[in-house]
């Protein structure tokens, strides 16, 4: 699997305007892209807003970061003044609520 990470920082103020935007819009992009695992957005509070996206291998990853870009661009470039901080690499450990050691 590989993960990217990506930290925005929004204006003040915008947050449930860009977290309604990312459900109603986004969510439903990124759910039909190809080899999708998951996708979480956190606030971090104080216009910190992080997206998380997990692919099943690299090359998708890094398309799902265009799709992002371009969602930006078009939707929330009034919300988000400055590109993001992003950062991506293959997952490494990984731990599940519910497993048993083996």
């Amino acid at each position: 699997m590989h993960v990217t990470i990506r930290r925005y920082k929004i204006h003040p103020g915008a947050t449930q305007q860009l977290v309604d935007s990312i459900n109603e819009h986004f969510v439903p992009l990124i759910r039909e892209a190809p080899r999708f695992v998951a996708y979480y957005a956190v606030d971090e509070g104080d216009g910190d807003v992080t997206a998380i996206s997990i692919f099943e291998d690299e090359a998708s990853a890094t398309a799902s970061n265009q799709l992002a870009s371009q969602f930006v661009m078009k939707h929330l470039s009034a919300l988000i003044p400055f590109p993001p901080k992003i950062i991506s690499g293959d997952v490494v450990a990984t731990a599940m609520s519910g497993e048993v050691a083996a």
